[in-house]
């Protein structure tokens, strides 16, 4: 059993609604989400902090998954 809590990620556009079905979303593999990212925006970011720093509108929060 792997008691160690799932990081669940979560970015938030700023410049966008937040009910809007786009201003927010979740992920748990940050790696490939950067590797995405980096892919379709030409960057090169490979922690949340590079990417909060480098992202005027967007921001990275790390939260844990729910366990039950």
């Amino acid at each position: 059993m792997n008691d160690k809590p799932t990081p669940l990620y979560v970015c938030v556009e700023h410049d966008e609604n937040p009910t809007s079905l786009g201003a927010h979303y979740a992920f748990t593999d940050l790696e490939g989400y950067l590797i995405s990212w980096n892919d379709a925006l030409e960057t090169n970011y490979s922690t949340i902090e590079e990417f909060n720093e480098g992202e005027d509108v967007r921001t990275i929060y790390v939260t844990e998954m729910p366990t039950s």
